[in-house]
């Protein structure tokens, strides 16, 4: 337990740094590189002959990371371009759906490598909606330091996880998903859901934003991101591995300590954006 906490601090120092910058860049080159990560353990886990995961997350992030940034980075102090940011932020939706269902289908209904080069959007969708929640914060301030509205997709996550953690341990009785993730809880799963819900909601007191939409974020984290963590642990059991790589001490990979927000982050930039 010590080394997962000490992992998750040193992972969340950086990314909160990034947030706090009130500039695009730095969140979107922490990207790319979780990116090239997450997809080459995603071909590693889909066992792809070619690393077309890696190929197609990295050149669908890179492009579009770097169109929301030189956006936000150029727009006047206090201008919005919400049709821009909604239209977006339905399409990385999308695309997320379109990469989870190619990453669960059958192998036997994939034509050649082409489920497995769709397969990167599971990846570097759900990371171009935090950069995308960055930059509209970006775009309406003139700030060095501010509070970015990509929290909302983050803060929560980390604070149900705990508490789910915590809540298991202490009275989890029924498993949640026996035949997937047979240490998980219903008990630790509703108290995921009630504490991403708080933070959530506490969290957009902070950011000025709606109390309808900070809950409805909150909601989103707590269901989708326990979704998240269950599929990415079926997917482990379907290929037969116990994580998704080995870089990341006490947790295993790096999907393996971001699949809830694979999951929850386009939901929130849907939610917040639209």
């Amino acid at each position: 337990m010590r080394q997962r906490v000490v992992t998750a601090f040193l992972l969340a120092v950086p990314a909160l740094l990034a947030l706090a910058l009130a500039s695009p860049w730095p969140l979107a080159c922490l990207g790319a590189i979780t990116v090239l990560i997450g997809g080459r353990e995603a071909d590693s886990l889909l066992k792809t002959r070619l690393p077309v995961c890696t190929i197609s997350a990295f050149l669908g992030y890179a492009l579009l990371a770097w169109t929301y940034s030189t956006l936000a980075w150029a727009l006047p102090t206090g201008q919005d371009p919400k049709g821009v940011y909604s239209f977006n932020t339905a399409f990385l939706c999308a695309a997320m759906c379109l990469g989870v269902s190619s990453v669960a289908v059958p192998k036997r209904l994939r034509l050649g490598d082409c489920g497995h080069l769709i397969a990167g959007f599971w990846v570097a969708a759900p990371l171009l909606a935090i950069l995308l929640l960055h930059c509209r914060g970006v775009a309406g301030t003139d700030k060095a330091w501010f509070l970015s509205p990509a929290l909302m997709a983050l803060v929560p996550v980390w604070a149900g996880d705990i508490a789910a953690i915590f809540t298991g341990k202490a009275f989890g009785k029924r498993p949640l998903a026996p035949k997937i993730s047979p240490k998980k809880t219903v008990e630790g799963s509703v108290a995921n859901l009630l504490a991403a819900v708080l933070v959530a909601w506490l969290l957009g007191r902070l950011l000025h934003i709606p109390d309808v939409r900070a809950i409805g974020a909150g909601l989103a984290v707590g269901i989708l991101g326990q979704a998240g963590d269950l599929f990415e642990s079926w997917l482990k059991r379907r290929v037969d591995v116990k994580d998704s790589g080995t870089l990341l001490p006490g947790h295993g990979g790096v999907l393996d300590r971001i699949d809830s927000v694979l999951f929850a982050a386009p939901a929130v930039a849907l939610i917040l954006l639209s």
